[in-house]
């Protein structure tokens, strides 16, 4: 699956969390992660796919210059941007930022709005633009894959943690998806669900069933459940993930405890091989 001939995109669906930076793993060397995971899938051949707006604080910029460097070493043009940024606006104007950089990156970077994407009628309400961004995101990778790690268990602005109901609409329609879990977070409480070896409706620390209260009732027609993603994690189990994903189930597992980003890259790149 990996190749320019192929178009294939890669989600990096990472971010901070807790159990991380008890690991020692703050905000700036997840911000790394990310960098190299980007570098790693564009000198591929790949375009990366992200879902939030520019972030000002030289990672996207970063990626960019990776981006940019990567097609320029490319033997034939992608046909794309390599890097694109889907974001749910809140009905206000996109990033100028973002829309800048776009500018000036001569067609390496797309920065879009998910009310672009979709000639549905999107509620101008921040949980609902978010529940449809993840969608489509998860649309896009066709052919394509996500890939988690960490994530905020608090204070996020969905209606369930973020990187878990990414790792959800990756399942449910049947997107390659990988799981760094030694980071914990929400990606260590999907990776717990898989496996069945924890009940999360218990785990206070890692609470994938929890809802967030600011947000108004889900559309009974959305694919999320409405009785929270633990079940729905642990109805899918590591045979579901290994057949979407090309990794076996004990080579899953590896990948639910690691915290060496080499390695995991090395796992990740031969399950996509096998798609």
């Amino acid at each position: 699956m990996i190749g320019p001939s192929n178009s294939v995109t890669v989600n990096i669906s990472v971010s901070p969390c807790e159990d991380a930076e008890r690991l020692g793993y703050d905000e700036r060397q997840i911000n790394r992660i990310v960098i190299r995971i980007a570098q790693f899938f564009l000198f591929k051949g790949t375009r990366v796919l992200f879902g939030h707006d520019w972030r000002d604080n030289g990672v996207m910029r970063a990626v960019l210059e990776s981006a940019e460097l990567a097609e320029a070493a490319s033997p034939e043009p992608h046909g794309g941007p390599r890097m694109l940024n889907l974001v749910a606006t809140g009905g206000a104007p996109l990033s100028g930022i973002g829309l800048e950089a776009a500018k000036d990156a001569s067609g390496i970077l797309a920065v879009r709005s998910v009310h672009e994407e979709t000639t549905a009628s999107i509620p101008q309400d921040p949980c609902l633009e978010l529940w449809t961004l993840r969608r489509r995101l998860t649309q896009l990778l066709d052919p394509g894959c996500r890939i988690c790690l960490g994530g905020r268990t608090s204070g996020y602005a969905g209606h369930y943690a973020g990187v878990a109901e990414e790792a959800y609409f990756a399942l449910s329609m049947g997107k390659p998806l990988y799981l760094i879990g030694g980071f914990g977070g929400a990606t260590g409480a999907v990776c717990d669900a898989i496996s069945g070896e924890v009940s999360l409706e218990t785990n206070g620390s890692r609470p994938l069933d929890a809802r967030n209260t600011r947000c108004p009732a889900i559309h009974r027609d959305a694919p999320v459940p409405l009785d929270g993603l633990a079940a729905a994690f642990r109805e899918f189990g590591l045979r579901k993930l290994s057949k979407d994903n090309g990794l076996t189930k004990e080579v899953n597992q590896k990948l639910f405890e690691m915290t060496d980003i080499e390695a995991a890259l090395g796992l990740i790149a031969e399950g996509m091989t096998r798609r």
